[in-house]
């Protein structure tokens, strides 16, 4: 077993530590877009997929959501993802843009390189991947994988601006703290109450099991009769929550004329901690894309493919609402939108979302809190799938538990081979300042 020398910090993880926009420390987006085929349509030989259209994917997600399989749930490199079905675009005035095939949108925000992203996703997930993207045009399989990277890069969009809220942590090492935050209490609560022998026992067993890999999640034993009302259940549902975390994407047409200037203002807004999105509380992951045309030159594209007559402005956001403030995901996005308006670094300072939004096609001039709301809400895209690694803990609970995991690494780290009694007296000591 590693010791905790080795243990206490992740490796760096290639790729990841670039100024690119698609990146945040060690978080990485992915904003996929691919064409989906008739449900008449069956994939052109030599592709052996035989899923089609828009009614396939329904049941899918249907399934996935009211199923819940453990597997992509043990994908330790994958914080949020979310897949949604685009049949249409939001009517804001611009010209007529009538999607010539419905489109498949993918969007992840994970750890390490694209490659090894791909590669887990194409040998963990093979099935899984096949149900979903095999109604896609174009879609290779995805196995052998190099076919399956060129068809996820020609599809895929560069965020504009790019958010993460916990920049330098991966979804491991959230877990990982998050088990420390658990279990680290009880401990604490005996470590004065016992002699040291039974203090010293009791601590080296917790540090073997926090070094211990994160247990996979268990499918959840369920009946025919609870699975099939489960599904029933989701039938119609709107996939845009997981437990106390919403997905929130909108989509807005770009003011003719005002597309160069929004990229422009969107690409000088400040990143990190003085990024706008830095100031919702409740954001772990965000970013906006400028949609500026669909994509057609790659291998297996439609002949009819979609040519847009307008820009739009994508925005997603991986909120967790805090305790209390669980809604339906409409009455979230109020609540949410409310919170984007106010947003704003000084009493004086213009509002970011102003500024941005302000480039969009009827925004309202004299907009306030509730026309800005009204307006963006007509711009809410429902998602059909959402993964969340952690789905009820909010944005300041990951940051507290990081920051538990490494003041108890970091004592573990000094203080390895200590005498039980001093080991005791100084975790007694030290402990108590590592829960406020």
């Amino acid at each position: 077993m590693p010791s905790i020398v080795e243990r206490r910090e992740e490796i760096d993880l290639p790729g990841t530590q670039g100024r690119e926009v698609n990146h945040h420390g060690r978080a990485i987006a992915m904003t996929v877009f691919s064409p989906v085929r008739p449900w008449y349509r069956r994939a052109p030989p030599p592709a052996k997929v035989y899923h089609r259209g828009v009614p396939w994917l329904r049941l899918v997600f249907t399934g996935g959501r009211a199923i819940r399989s453990p597997t992509i749930t043990n994908l330790s490199f994958i914080h949020f993802a979310r897949w949604i079905v685009i049949r249409r675009l939001p009517d804001y005035g611009q010209p007529h843009d009538r999607l010539q095939q419905p489109l498949l949108m993918f969007e992840s925000n994970y750890n390490g390189s694209f490659d090894q992203y791909i590669d887990g996703f194409a040998h963990i997930l093979t099935e899984g991947m096949t149900l979903i993207w095999g109604t896609s045009h174009g879609f290779p399989g995805p196995t052998p994988v190099a076919p399956f990277k060129k068809y996820i890069e020609a599809n895929q969009f560069t965020a504009n601006h790019y958010y993460s809220a916990y920049p330098e942590a991966t979804t491991t090492m959230i877990k990982a703290a998050l088990a420390v935050e658990e279990l680290l209490p009880s401990l604490t609560e005996r470590a004065a109450a016992v002699d040291s022998e039974t203090f010293a026992a009791d601590y080296r067993r917790l540090l073997t099991r926090l070094q211990d890999e994160p247990r996979p999640a268990e499918k959840e034993k369920r009946s025919l009769g609870q699975t099939i009302g489960a599904f029933l259940r989701e039938v119609g549902a709107d996939g845009s929550r997981s437990g106390r975390s919403y997905a929130i994407t909108l989509l807005t047409p770009i003011r003719p004329g005002a597309e160069e200037e929004l990229t422009a203002c969107i690409e000088g807004l400040e990143t990190g901690t003085r990024s706008p999105l830095a100031m919702l509380p409740s954001v772990h992951f965000g970013r906006w894309v400028v949609i500026d045309q669909l994509k057609s030159s790659w291998s297996g594209a439609p002949a009819n493919m979609t040519r847009l007559k307008s820009q739009y402005l994508l925005f997603s956001a991986c909120v967790t609402a805090p305790v209390g403030n669980e809604m339906e995901p409409a009455k979230f996005l109020e609540w949410f939108l409310n919170e984007i308006w106010e947003a704003k670094v000084s009493e004086e300072a213009n509002r970011p979302a102003e500024d941005i939004w302000g480039h969009c096609l009827g925004y309202p001039a004299a907009a306030d809190a509730q026309a800005f709301v009204d307006y963006l809400a007509r711009s809410r895209i429902n998602t059909s799938l959402f993964h969340v690694g952690y789905p009820d803990v909010t944005v300041a609970e990951v940051r507290h538990a990081l920051d538990t995991r490494d003041k108890f690494f970091a004592f573990a780290l000094k203080h390895q081979g200590e005498d039980s009694a001093v080991l005791q007296e100084v975790y007694v000591r030290e402990s108590a300042q590592w829960f406020h």
